[in-house]
């Protein structure tokens, strides 16, 4: 017993020291299996929290009414968001409360202006109070707390969205900016203008930092920031077909490198493990200072090819793009308990028939 014991110990010690790239590590599931209703299609996926849950943009199916809007799936069911954002939607960000952050056009004048709405179990708010005469939501944390791009007269510079208060971040000189994410610790990353270009930043404790200028070129973004404060982005020059993937903790810079010949990397999210993915020569995951190919980590037979990785959670699941133009979402082996499964037709029509019922009871 001992012997064997021992034996199945030397074998798993083995086996991760293996090349990863000679290891299956995820589950693989098409999204178009789960989410969206028979005849729909799933256009964008924008985020994913730890439960699993998922927001985006979708292609209504013909007896829908057919058009594109914001859709969102949270605890098994699919919800298409048209009766409530309209038709020009998008869903951009999710929680871990299932809270959602996104934008619907609505026409102001003659021009069509963007306006924040916030999503949650069948209530919609509409964030008006941001519109000033427009404004963009990008992320939301789990207090609730929403930061974007905001329209002010001429500028257009990132915010914070708290309580019902608006706070104005800083740029560097320039009107414009943008915030891209925010953890729970209140850090806000994004990029804002400078005298060259935009500049990558971290927004802490009342402090703008400047990542941009650690970098050797004059245009950076950040896309996502964990809990620890770590925050990744891509870089590159106004003058250059080179992009970069940075990761940048504790003052400092480091460059994720590259997939095969391709001068080209960007880096779009991070988990509280430090875990990284994104878009290289086909997607990646960044891990132990290592860049690896995702498509070296599923099993060949599928004949799946992966461009893009867009989000990964806390149990790193990872949502991808594939070069089939569908999404996938890899579920680590041995975390098969978070993935989703199959909704239901009938759940589907339950989830909307229910959402219309609170709209309809508020309106009366």
């Amino acid at each position: 017993m001992r012997a064997a014991t021992w034996s199945s110990c030397v074998a798993i010690v083995v086996a991760l020291c293996c090349p990863v790239s000679a290891e299956v590590l995820y589950d693989v599931v098409p999204l178009k299996s789960i989410l969206p209703p028979q005849g729909g299609e799933i256009k964008l996926i924008q985020d994913l929290n730890d439960r699993g849950d998922m927001v985006g943009t979708w292609s209504r199916p013909r007896e829908w009414g057919g058009g594109s809007s914001a859709f969102v799936y949270v605890n098994g069911q699919f919800v298409d968001l048209k009766p409530l954002a309209g038709r020009e939607s998008s869903a951009m960000s999710i929680n871990n409360l299932g809270q959602v952050v996104g934008n619907m056009s609505r026409k102001s004048g003659a021009q069509y202006i963007s306006i924040p709405y916030l999503y949650h179990d069948g209530t919609f708010e509409r964030l008006d109070a941001l519109c000033d005469p427009g404004a963009d939501a990008f992320a939301i944390n789990d207090l609730g707390q929403v930061v974007g791009r905001a329209r002010y007269g001429e500028g257009a510079p990132p915010f914070l969205y708290t309580d019902g208060l608006i706070t104005r971040l800083p740029t560097f000189g320039g009107t414009w900016g943008e915030a891209m994410d925010i953890n729970n610790r209140g850090q806000i990353v994004g990029d804002a203008m400078a005298s060259d270009n935009c500049h990558a930043f971290l927004y802490a404790d009342g402090v703008m930092h400047d990542i941009g200028a650690l970098l050797p070129y004059d245009f950076s973004t950040a896309n996502a920031v964990n809990e620890a404060g770590q925050v990744v982005g891509t870089y590159s020059s106004s003058y250059s077909f080179e992009w970069c993937a940075f990761l940048y903790e504790d003052g400092r810079v480091i460059d994720l490198g590259h997939l095969g010949d391709l001068e080209y990397a960007v880096a779009n999210d991070i988990n509280d493990a430090g875990q990284i993915v994104g878009k290289a020569d086909s997607a990646f995951l960044w891990t132990d200072g290592t860049m690896v190919d995702l498509n070296d980590l599923i099993d060949p037979g599928l004949e799946i090819r992966f461009r893009s990785a867009e989000a990964i959670n806390n149990h790193g699941q990872i949502v991808c793009y594939g070069k089939d133009n569908d999404y996938y979402l890899l579920t680590p082996l041995g975390e098969r308990q978070h993935t989703p499964a199959p909704a239901p037709a009938l759940l589907v029509a339950g989830g909307l028939a229910a959402l219309l019922a609170r709209r309809c009871g508020r309106r009366r």
